[in-house]
Formats: C-alpha cells, structure tokens, sequence
C-alpha cells in the first residue's frame, strides 16, 4: 500500500524493486537469454502484479491458513487541525476511500478510513488525507488505493451512499476510531496474497479486506495542506455548495422574538435552557455557514439543542465560568425548539457578513438572552 523507508527493511516507494522477465536475444553463439527489468508494484500495492497466489481461490487458502500475529492496537482519536476548504477537502477524499473502497458498508468504510488516517500521522507516509489515499495513483501499477487507478471513479456514487460515506468521514476527522482495525496501516482482499503481505503483522479482518500493520517511522503531527484532486472536483462543489445552502435554508427571526421573553423563565431559571447548551470555540477564518453545518451535525437525533459559540477558546472558557446573563456576546447561536420543531441559526453580523439581516444576532447581550430563553 505505501512507500516504506530502507531502515525498517522494507521497498522504497520512490524507487520500487525490479523483477526480470526472462527475453531471447541471438549471440554469435546462438540463443542467450537476458532479462529484461520489469517494474514491481510499490510496496502496499494492490495491484493484480503484486499478487503471488495466481488465483482468488489460492489466494483465499493462504489467507485462511496464516493466523493473526497480534491483536489492532489502539489508536489515537484524529483531530483535523486545517482550515474550511482543507477540511472539505480531506473529508471528500476520505469519504471516497471508505466508499470506493469498501461499498457502502459501515464497518468495512470505518476500518478503510482508519487505515488512512493512520498513514497520515505516520512519518513514512504523506501528511494530508488526500496525499494519502491518492499516492501513486499517477502510476500505472504504484496507486496504493485500488480505487483511484483502476477506473472505478467514473462511476459516481449513489447519493444516500456518498452522504452515508461524508458522516463516517466527518467523524473520523472529528475524533472517531475505528478499534477493529486500530493501528492497521495496510490491507488487501482476501482474493489475493500480496507479495508484502508476509512482511507485516496481520492484525484483523474486516469483511473481504485483511488488516495489517508495519512497525517503524514516525508519527507526525498532520500539518500539510490538502492537496487538488480535480476528479474529485465535482464531488467537492456538490458538498461547498451544501453547506451554504443549509445555512440558508434554516429559518430567520422577526423583531418582536428578540424582545419576548417568558417572564417565569427569566426569574424563576435564570440558567433556563442554556445551562444544558453546547458552548463552542470557533474558528473565525472558517466559512460562517459551516458553523451551521457543524451545529446540525452536534445536534443530530436531539429534539431540544441550543449551540453557542466564541470566536477563541480564550473567550470560551472565559463565558464558560460566567452565568448565562453575564457572558459575551456570542459570535454564532443555534437553536432547535422541541414545542415548534424548528431550527434557527444566528450570527454576530458585526464580525460575519449574511446575506439576510434576519439571520443576524441581535445587538446587545441581554436581548441574545432573552432569544435563548424564548420559545421559537
């Protein structure tokens, strides 16, 4: 699957060991036999010249016979720590392994991601999502991931599959890990027995895909930017445009629900609601519409929510300490109201520009209040 350096005795992805194919030339002395160099697939390639079983049923026998050498290890949660547009990159990009890769199963997409995200923090490996999954994929035989050079990507992905894929994806990113799979960093079918298979330590199977991991490198701290991927382009414009088009679509409010305030709320609770709210850090540099996005997502499944975010975990911790009625004025609100079953979302339009002054926070501290104690 991926380049591996001398030091740990593995091939070198930059410069893949060569086998010789055996070729008939004619000497003064009659027929000699030379060998003519023929390029091995890359280390962790799962490209059909990697494979030395000679046929899925052999292949299916070698697999079986080998037994796990050790259990996965653990895994550290993954914290993307890049900007909206690498974000939206590395999450396309992942999602596509995970689907192109495994079909749209669940537990065979989280364990391919895992896979990825590992590589990533690895030191041998690049330190993008998506210089990871698409590494080699220049190559005729060097692509690590099957799907992004055997043709599979004309094909595009059902709708609720790729939107299914996108959640898996978002939480990989945000922190969830996939302990079936753990610290694996390669896998293969189990219909063919790659040439690197007996090198590395079998550690899990996941369906039709056998886990593996290598030891030596490095981890790293993920810091590179997300690379173009231009087949991926129109994948990509479809999710950027979501996200404003969510924020959008949630609903705005009037005047008057600045200024209504249930009076037994306000005296008899003056936590209210907000003292079960989620308080946030955003990034500021990150489109304001991902804010929404990302409060949908917090959110999800509950039927009573409210979300409210500073612009610097210095101002989190800060209003975190405070009581409602004395904290900052918030950069970004998002209210779920169980009796309306409605959603809305609020910005500080001093800080952010909305296309919509009713999607704007209102002005003062004491009237916010009042909207998150109000119902909608």
């Amino acid at each position: 699957m991926t380049a591996i350096v001398a030091a740990v005795g593995l091939c070198s992805y930059a410069l893949p060991a060569a086998v010789r194919a055996p070729v008939s030339v004619t000497a003064r002395s009659g027929p000699v036999m030379l060998r003519n160099p023929v390029v091995k697939p890359p280390f962790g390639s799962a490209a059909p010249a990697a494979d030395t079983a000679g046929s899925p049923e052999k292949a299916h026998l070698l697999n079986d016979a080998r037994r796990f050498d050790a259990p996965p290890g653990l895994a550290r949660p993954f914290a993307f720590a890049g900007g909206e547009q690498d974000h939206l990159r590395a999450l396309t990009c992942l999602a596509a392994a995970g689907l192109y890769e495994a079909g749209d199963d669940a537990a065979g997409e989280r364990a391919v991601m895992q896979v990825v995200l590992n590589r990533v923090r690895h030191g041998v490996y690049p330190a993008s999502v998506c210089g990871v999954v698409f590494q080699g994929s220049e190559l005729s035989t060097g692509c690590q991931f099957t799907f992004t050079c055997d043709g599979a990507m004309t094909r595009r992905p059902a709708p609720e599959a790729w939107r299914r894929a996108r959640v898996l994806a978002a939480a990989a990113l945000s922190g969830a890990v996939d302990p079936a799979v753990g610290d694996a960093t390669h896998y293969h079918a189990d219909y063919v027995y790659p040439y690197w298979a007996p090198s590395l330590t079998k550690v899990a199977q996941v369906g039709a895909h056998v886990f593996y991991r290598f030891a030596g490198g490095h981890l790293v701290r993920p810091n590179a930017p997300e690379p173009v991927i231009e087949r991926l382009g129109a994948l990509m414009g479809s999710e950027q445009a979501e996200v404003e088009t969510t924020a959008a679509s949630l609903p705005t409010v009037t005047e008057p629900a600045f200024t209504a305030a249930h009076p037994s709320v306000m005296a008899g609770n003056p936590g209210g609601v907000q003292g079960d709210a989620i308080l946030l850090a955003i990034d500021p540099a990150t489109p304001p519409g991902r804010w929404a996005m990302d409060a949908l997502s917090r959110c999800a499944g509950k039927a009573n929510c409210r979300v409210v975010a500073w612009p610097s975990p210095a101002m989190l911790e800060a209003n975190r300490l405070r009581s409602p009625f004395q904290r900052d004025l918030p950069v970004f609100v998002f209210i779920r109201d169980p009796a309306s079953h409605r959603d809305l979302a609020l910005w500080d339009c001093s800080a952010v520009t909305r296309p919509d002054m009713r999607q704007c926070l209102p002005p003062d501290r004491v009237a916010v209040q009042r909207l998150l104690h109000t119902p909608l």
